[in-house]
Formats: C-alpha cells, sequence, structure tokens
C-alpha cells in the first residue's frame, strides 16, 4: 500500500535554496504513517447534515489513537459562487482553517482535497475554469502552511472525466497551486475513481 502512495505522491524537484531540502516524497509518505480519512463531515453538502460536526476533541481522541495523519475530504463546490470569479465562502474558510489548526496543535499532518465535486465529473469541460478557480484560490490561501500538509487537487476522478481529461486537467492544475506551492507534496491518483490499474 506504502508503494502505491508513494507512487501517487507527486514531489518538485526543484531546490528553491532553503535553509535545507524539503521532504521527498518518499519520506513524507513514510511520515503520513497511520492516517485516518475524516468523511461525512466537511464533504456534506453542509458540515452536520451527514451527522457529523467536527469537534477539538476529536483530534486528541486521534492522536491518542496513534494515527499520524487526517486527510480531509471537503466538497470546496458547495461552498463557491457558480459564477465567475467562484468565490470560496470566507465563513466556510475559516471554518476550515480553525479545524486545520486543532490538527497542527496535534502535530497530525494533513491531506487536504477537493471532493465530491459531482459536476467536474459529468462535464469536466464546463467545469475547467471553475475548477482551476477554486484551487487558485485554495493556493493562494494556504501558501504559508508549512510542510505538513499535502493538498490532493481532486478525489476519485471518474465517469466523463477519464484518464485523457483528468491527465489534461491535471496539466492545468499543477502550475495552478505549484505557483504558490513549488515544492508541497500533491497527492494524485489515477482515473477510474483512483485505481491502480488506471496508473
Amino acid at each position: 500500500m506504502r508503494t502505491l502512495l508513494a507512487t501517487l505522491i507527486i514531489f518538485a524537484s526543484t531546490y528553491l535554496g532553503h535553509a535545507a531540502e524539503p521532504p521527498t516524497a518518499a519520506e513524507m509518505t513514510k511520515r503520513l504513517g497511520r492516517g485516518i480519512n475524516l468523511g461525512n463531515a466537511l464533504d456534506a453538502p453542509t458540515e452536520g447534515e451527514w451527522g457529523v460536526k467536527l469537534q477539538r476533541e476529536h483530534f486528541r481522541a486521534i492522536k491518542d489513537a496513534g494515527f499520524s495523519s487526517v486527510r480531509f475530504p471537503i466538497r470546496w463546490s458547495a461552498h463557491a459562487d457558480k459564477t465567475a470569479p467562484f468565490k470560496i465562502d470566507a465563513k466556510f474558510l475559516s471554518r476550515v482553517d480553525e479545524i486545520l489548526g486543532w490538527c497542527r496543535e496535534e502535530k497530525l499532518l494533513i491531506v487536504l482535497n477537493m471532493h465530491h465535486y459531482d459536476e467536474i465529473h459529468k462535464e469536466p469541460d464546463a467545469h475547467e475554469e471553475r475548477c482551476l478557480a477554486l484551487w487558485s484560490q485554495l493556493a493562494e490561501h494556504f501558501a504559508s502552511a508549512d510542510e505538513s500538509l499535502l493538498l490532493e487537487p481532486l478525489n476519485e476522478p471518474a465517469f466523463k472525466l477519464d484518464a485523457d481529461k483528468w491527465n489534461a486537467l491535471l496539466a492545468k492544475l499543477l502550475p495552478v497551486i505549484r505557483a504558490k506551492h513549488p515544492t508541497r507534496c500533491l497527492v494524485v491518483g489515477p482515473a477510474q475513481w483512483n485505481n491502480f490499474r488506471a496508473l
């Protein structure tokens, strides 16, 4: 499983003269260690709608249980304007910041993704501009985060977002993210719902 995860993590090889070289993808994969996926909270249409509202004590319990990383599926598309410039709701972004702060207090690594963007799976061409705009905002917002944050551009590409469409979109998404995150580890899975056969 770790070998597969390492395959899915993309790491920029450019060294920007930092005091110490940033960790490699293999190193970050090892550091992710035992992880938990916090679904049905921020990926619900609204937090709490599916019965899960995240609380500070959840992250203490996660740390105490021996986990070292948390993956956050987030339905950004439900909290952003439908028309350009596709602005993400500031109140929702603030709530995400609060939750990630709890994670950092427990020294947990974070994988932040774009989840349940159902429209882009069904109409990739029609939603490309919006997806790029959402990631442009997220890249800017999280630009100062330390290396404990990993970004996952999209959960399980599928349906009409096939391998060709996904690779074409990814070629546009990566420069948008890399403009603010030149050395951050990104988690990128293949088409067909991240099926390893589609690598």
